[in-house]
């Protein structure tokens, strides 16, 4: 299997757990999209690097490092800084359940919120709106 299928597959299974989380009505990878529905998550790569394994030199080591983000938005600051919690520790509980990801085809281990940040911002409207940024690092052998 190529690196990019394993990539692909880790990719896949990373959106999956998010569009699985309840109340979620967007899920994108990799653009930023405008969609009005909320909240929204994107799944972006952030940074990946490998390196030799000492006893084999066929394979590299890898780590991604993926990022959740988390957009939401109401009319009261208390909702949104609720909605934008419950999402972030689901899809943490849903990683740590499984940190293989659910992958048969190849090895992998997952490390849900290695690092997380949140932020908050009011619209032209009134609305208020938080985003949770959570790291995810994802290590395999390709």
């Amino acid at each position: 299997m190529s690196t990019i299928e394993r990539f692909n597959i880790v990719e896949s299974r990373l959106v999956e757990i998010a569009k699985n989380v309840q109340g979620v009505r967007s899920v994108s990878v990799a653009e930023h999209v405008g969609v009005s529905a909320f909240p929204r998550i994107y799944v972006w790569v952030r940074r990946g690097k490998s390196q030799d394994l000492k006893v084999s030199g066929t394979k590299r080591q890898h780590k991604w490092t993926f990022e959740y983000v988390i957009e939401t938005l109401s009319g009261e600051p208390r909702r949104s800084y609720e909605e934008a919690k419950r999402i972030h520790w689901a899809i943490y509980d849903a990683i740590m359940a499984d940190r293989t990801l659910g992958i048969k085809e190849f090895m992998v281990f997952a490390y849900p919120s290695v690092e997380f940040e949140r932020v908050e911002g009011r619209t032209e409207a009134g609305d208020y709106g938080h985003v949770w940024v959570q790291r995810v690092e994802v290590e395999l052998e390709a």
